[in-house]
C-alpha cells in the first residue's frame, strides 16, 4: 500500500554462505581494505563528488572551523592557560574544553565565544 515492499530477510540457517546486503560492508559483504580504498580514490569510496559546490564549501566551512580552533588554542597557550584553567573560566570541565579543541566536533557558536572570552 504505498510503501517499499517488504521483502522477507529470513534465510536458511543451514545455509553457510554469508548472508549480503547487511552488515557494514554493504553488498559485497567483504571489508574493505586500506589499500582497496585508496587504489579507488577516497572521494570515489565515499561517494564524494570534489567537484560538487556544496562538498567544495562544506570542505572550507571545516578549513576554517579548524583554522579558528588553531587561532583560539594559539591564543590559551601564549596566556599560559591550561585546558583546566578554561574550563574554570567557562564554568565547565577540562574534559569539553579537550573535546571542542579537537577537531571534528560541531560546537555551538555561544561555546565558541564563551571559549574565546575565557582566552582572550
Amino acid at each position: 500500500m504505498g510503501g517499499p515492499s517488504q521483502e522477507s530477510t529470513t534465510r536458511d540457517p543451514a545455509d553457510p554462505r554469508p548472508h549480503r546486503g547487511s552488515g557494514p560492508y554493504g553488498e559485497s559483504g567483504v571489508r574493505p581494505t586500506r589499500s582497496s580504498i585508496m587504489g579507488t580514490g577516497l572521494y570515489e569510496y565515499l561517494g564524494v563528488n570534489p567537484e560538487d559546490p556544496r562538498q567544495q564549501q562544506a570542505e572550507e566551512d571545516a578549513r576554517e572551523h579548524a583554522d579558528l580552533m588553531d587561532a583560539l588554542i594559539s591564543l590559551r597557550e601564549q596566556g599560559g592557560l591550561s585546558q583546566s584553567d578554561v574550563a574554570d573560566r567557562m564554568g565547565t570541565t577540562q574534559s569539553v574544553v579537550s573535546d571542542l579543541e579537537r577537531i571534528g566536533g560541531n560546537p555551538r557558536i555561544s561555546t565558541i565565544q564563551r571559549y574565546a572570552r575565557a582566552v582572550g
